[in-house]
């Protein structure tokens, strides 16, 4: 006798991929349609945080003699760095605080003046 009920619910479970069930087949997010000054809403925070000391340190992060940050709307932990070494020249780093995770650097968003 042939068990049909694996390939039956292998089936229904690339139909339910394919298809998009449980959000997988979303082409866009709520994030993905927002500015970066709608995802990091200011003002700029200047103040020390022992969070983002940490992963910039972690993570070997030059020329921040001089920070400034602003928090994802939605997301603890991350951030939107801005470091200095002079304050004239700026670089951009994204902060994952909770996993110490950086990203970047990039330029300086100009949107978030």
């Amino acid at each position: 006798m042939v068990n049909i009920r694996k390939p039956l619910l292998i089936a229904a479970v690339l139909i339910a991929v394919v298809s998009g069930v449980g959000g997988c087949g979303r082409t866009g997010s709520r994030a993905a349609d927002l500015s970066m000054a709608e995802q990091y809403p200011g003002p700029w925070n200047e103040s020390f945080d022992l969070e983002i000391t940490q992963a910039l340190a972690a993570n070997r992060i030059g020329g921040c003699g001089q920070y400034r940050f602003r928090r994802h709307y939605q997301t603890p932990g991350e951030a939107i760095v801005e470091c200095t070494r002079d304050g004239n020249s700026w670089q951009a780093y994204l902060v994952f605080a909770t996993t110490g995770k950086v990203m970047g650097p990039y330029a300086p968003d100009p949107t978030l003046r």
